[in-house]
């Protein structure tokens, strides 16, 4: 026969089991697997990249120089 601080032990166990594999679920379910190999198609394109018309806020500069 199992006695009452043994099944509180069994009890707070399977809860924190519980607990640890629903955090675990949580966690995979929100990954989301890249859908090409870096930089593919992830990213948008850097601002020196490609011929459609970019804008870039703020100042630009090379060297250190701000324009």
């Amino acid at each position: 026969m199992v006695n009452l601080k043994t099944f509180q032990k069994i009890i707070i166990f399977s809860l924190n089991l519980l607990g640890g594999v629903l955090i675990g679920f949580s966690v995979f379910a929100v990954w989301t697997e890249p859908s090409a190999t870096p930089p593919n198609n992830n990213v948008s394109a850097p601002i020196n990249v490609g011929s459609s018309p970019q804008s870039k806020l703020g100042d630009f500069g090379i060297g250190g120089g701000a324009g």
